[in-house]
């Protein structure tokens, strides 16, 4: 059937003729090779045909796929997405956390915002979504203001994230100071392992901290951002 359809087409139609044909397990690795063979922009073309998808895990790889090309488009999907009222996945916050700006850091800010003035306390809320999504790429610039939105929710409870070791009664507001800690090597004197008073007086400090100065340094608007000091 290829065959009798494509033999007058090019080699390279003859292939994104079976590409747009195939399930997406056979499509994956032609596009791969497509982009391997020089024809990056076919291959952004046939991999935001599945953009569309209703497998969130194959949505995700197409996005990252993109992005690995430079094409954003699947960044901008996920926004369009979420402010359509789609329920935020944790791939979806980390998508906008690895490859987003300011559009991308608005949305996931907002969402935070709604959500903890909500009082949502639901182990799979939004806001324990974001700060997994923050944890897991640490690294990333929006990482510490997005932690800092969560140093006020110390009555959710959050007791699992990825590479972290949390108290049994730990919070939103815990792992954020945590994190917030260790990523600007500040010495806020906040241990994991400590009583519930002691860490909770940590939290304030760290709030206190971001109030005074944190956010003039690390905010994600701020023209001084830095990484590091030293323990202080």
């Amino acid at each position: 059937d290829w065959w009798q359809a494509t033999k007058d087409l090019t080699p390279l139609e003859a292939r994104s003729w079976l590409i747009a044909r195939a399930t997406v397990e056979q499509a994956q690795p032609m596009i791969s090779l497509l982009a391997l063979d020089g024809h990056e922009s076919r291959a952004v073309t046939h991999l935001r045909a599945f953009l569309n998808t209703d497998n969130a895990k194959l949505r995700v790889r197409v996005v990252r796929q993109l992005a690995a090309l430079g094409d954003l488009s699947g960044v901008a999907h996920t926004c369009e997405r979420l402010r359509d009222g789609a329920a935020i996945a944790q791939d979806d916050a980390e998508i906008l956390i690895v490859f987003g700006d300011r559009r991308e850091y608005r949305i996931l800010r907002g969402i935070m915002e709604t959500h903890l003035a909500e009082g949502g306390k639901a182990a799979d809320s939004p806001v324990t979504v974001i700060l997994r999504a923050a944890a897991r790429y640490k690294d990333q610039r929006m990482a510490i203001p997005l932690l800092a939105l969560a140093l006020g929710a110390d009555d959710v409870p959050m007791r699992r994230v990825q590479g972290m070791t949390l108290a049994t009664d730990a919070t939103q507001a815990d792992v954020a100071a945590s994190l917030i800690q260790e990523l600007t090597r500040r010495n806020f004197r906040y241990d994991r392992a400590a009583e519930h008073d002691l860490r909770r007086k940590a939290i304030a400090r760290v709030r206190d901290w971001w109030e005074r100065e944190g956010e003039g340094l690390y905010g994600y608007h701020s023209a001084r951002l830095r990484r590091g000091g030293g323990i202080r």
